[in-house]
């Protein structure tokens, strides 16, 4: 068995341990759909922290977490950020690497934690695309992701026009498939350490979706050069055919480097949907500034140098998705 192989399947035990865009200084990004951004009727009042939902969708009953944060108002619309486990994961793990909440309370968003489905004889996973470990999958993630997204508007105020999705490993590379399949709900991507097959219907989004993406140069499980064995993408490539989407110039910009990151950024895209793909050079299969995934010998590095949660909300805050978009912009 190779070394990535031996790699991937340690990694399955310490999981289990463990329309357009726009700026958001626009009117539409401040108030969402609903004049001046207010929920009518308003919601029903909800206490600021932690609850579990339970949906069903695909007639599977499915849960996620969502954190409200500290100064909500349930008539005002805020905006959501979403971000999925990985393989083998929870939502309870995710919630606990990225520091999502404490970002949460202190910019006034909700913050949504999916939860993959387990069928026997398959551990949490998400149907991101082409997976030789469980082929066929029947499981229906997208139509999950837009029923979750229809009770969270039932529970609280969300803005629908500012729904960010951000995901480690397996579920960064289902955050590209929504970004690809569900580009009328989800505002812009961000991926983490991502594991990226091609969705299983290639992808033409309605609309330009901002991306940003972060890899570790020396990630053991999901190598920075992809895996053609595993059928995955390499994360530059992926920041390049969505730059290629949104009709961005096709020569990046590089970004100041941030002790052992560097970065680049796409910039001309259609409606100012810019990519921006960060190399965390040193750094493992982890969630750069967040809490460690495991034992630092199997996954490498975590890195200090940058915070992912924090810069991905700051390149996030400043898109919103305006109604009329509705054509594939590729």
């Amino acid at each position: 068995m190779s070394r990535r192989l031996v790699a991937f399947f340690t990694m399955l035990v310490l999981a289990a341990l463990t329309l357009s865009v726009s700026p958001s200084n626009s009117a539409a990004a401040q108030g969402g759909p609903d004049d001046a951004g207010r929920c009518s009727p308003a919601r029903e009042p909800v206490a600021p922290g932690v609850y579990e939902r339970i949906i069903t969708t695909g007639e599977r009953e499915r849960r996620y977490l969502v954190t409200i944060p500290a100064g909500y108002d349930p008539s005002t619309r805020a905006p959501v950020m979403m971000s999925l486990h990985g393989f083998t994961s929870s939502a309870q793990a995710q919630r606990a690497i990225t520091g999502l909440d404490a970002l949460a309370d202190a910019n006034s968003f909700i913050a949504v934690y999916p939860q993959g489905l387990a069928t026997f004889p398959f551990p949490a996973r998400w149907n991101a695309g082409r997976n030789p470990f469980v082929p066929n999958d029947p499981v229906d993630d997208v139509a999950y992701i837009r029923d979750l997204l229809a009770d969270l508007d039932s529970f609280a105020c969300m803005d629908a026009a500012r729904v960010h999705a951000t995901g480690f490993s397996a579920g960064a590379g289902m955050v590209n498939r929504l970004a690809c399949d569900l580009a009328d709900q989800i505002t812009a991507i961000g991926g983490v350490a991502g594991a990226y097959p091609e969705p299983p219907d290639g992808c033409e989004p309605a609309r330009p979706v901002p991306v940003i993406l972060f890899h570790g140069s020396t990630d053991p499980i999901a190598s920075i050069d992809g895996d053609e064995r595993m059928a995955l993408t390499p994360p530059a490539e992926v920041a390049a055919a969505w730059a290629e989407r949104n009709g961005c110039d096709v020569t990046p910009e590089p970004l100041p480097d941030l002790g052992a990151v560097s970065g680049v950024r796409y910039t001309g895209c259609v409606e100012g949907a810019d990519v921006v793909f960060y190399t965390v050079g040193g750094g493992g299969h982890t969630w750069p500034g967040g809490a460690g995934v495991g034992p630092e010998a199997l996954v490498g590095q975590t890195s200090t140098d940058i915070i992912a949660s924090a810069v991905m909300w700051d390149f996030f805050k400043d898109f919103v998705i305006r109604e009329q978009a509705t054509k594939p912009v590729s």
